[in-house]
């Protein structure tokens, strides 16, 4: 009804210590000054919509299970914060010795029960930038290293196959086999092999894109 739209939860407004307008309204309608059962209901203009604590001094202001809940989770962020949702951004906040929270996104059901789903950390917003080129950078190394190791992979690969493939030309030489069957078989495996090096140099750059 109209009246009830006028009217909010006192879980969900802060109402700065005023009496709820629906259980003053009943008192003062002859309740016999118990108001045990009446819904405890402030009118609008009573309230002012509650918002989360501030950053202050570079703490991430949490809630009672430590973390924070985000947008579209919640309506906003702290004031002062940001949130960081780039995976091992915990981690780069540990080496910068950057206060952190996990930024809880919503929950998931598993096994019938609804467990947080965490993505990535709050941080004040004077240090985002710090953690968020940290992060990048070591996405940046990690997929140098991984390009570096399937490189030396391939090549120690290619170096297997043209030596066999070399020892089979020799010994067809020496014996009397099939020398170009086996002089273009060693063509293909070089060919082969520069192909699955390139394929490593492509994995590597989906990495950093990922």
């Amino acid at each position: 009804t109209a009246a009830a739209a006028a009217f909010g939860r006192e879980d969900s407004f802060d109402a700065d210590g005023e009496l709820p307008a629906a259980a003053a309204a009943a008192a003062a309608g002859g309740g016999g000054g118990d108001a045990a059962g009446v819904q405890q209901l402030y009118g609008l203009w009573q309230t002012e919509e509650w918002e989360p604590p501030p950053a202050v001094d570079g703490r991430v202001p949490r809630n009672e299970h430590g973390n924070v809940e985000v947008p579209p989770f919640a309506k906003s962020l702290p004031r002062g914060t940001r949130h960081v949702a780039l995976p091992g951004a915990a981690a780069a906040c540990r080496s910068l010795g950057v206060d952190y929270a996990p930024a809880l996104v919503g929950f998931d059901v598993q096994g019938g029960r609804n467990l947080p789903k965490i993505l990535g950390v709050v941080v004040c917003e004077e240090f985002e930038e710090a953690v968020v080129q940290l992060q990048l950078q070591r996405q940046a190394d990690k997929a140098a290293a991984e390009q570096q190791r399937q490189r030396q992979e391939v090549t120690a690969a290619w170096r297997r196959l043209l030596g066999n493939m070399w020892t089979r030309l020799q010994l067809a030489r020496k014996y009397g086999g099939d020398a170009d069957t086996a002089a273009a078989a060693a063509a293909a495996a070089a060919g082969a092999a520069g192909a699955a090096s390139r394929q490593a140099s492509g994995s590597a750059k989906d990495i950093v894109k990922g």
